[in-house]
């Protein structure tokens, strides 16, 4: 089977800004961040951004009042324009 054409990015995602909004809202606001960052990146709509569950861990490992300041992540952007967010293997 034919493996599909993919571009690789590594990105530093800021998030920053999360910690001047209510504490309650923090990671939620990250993780809608990260969406918006990796879609205006790749030049997609957010819509098409699949973010794998360890995104989704790394954001809330220290709950939802306290997200990291940054994440890197990895990201792949396929032929049909679908684009997949993991964390990167070190």
């Amino acid at each position: 089977m034919a493996e599909e054409e993919k571009k690789e990015r590594l990105l530093t995602v800021p998030l920053r800004f999360a910690h001047n909004q209510p504490r309650s809202r923090r990671a939620d606001l990250a993780m809608s961040a990260i969406r918006e960052f990796v879609g205006k990146q790749m030049k997609v709509d957010k819509e098409k951004v699949w973010m794998a569950p360890e995104v989704n861990e790394a954001v809330w490992a220290r709950g939802k009042q306290k997200p990291p300041l940054k994440l890197k992540v990895k990201v792949e952007k396929w032929a049909d324009g679908a684009v997949e967010v993991t964390i990167p293997e070190e």
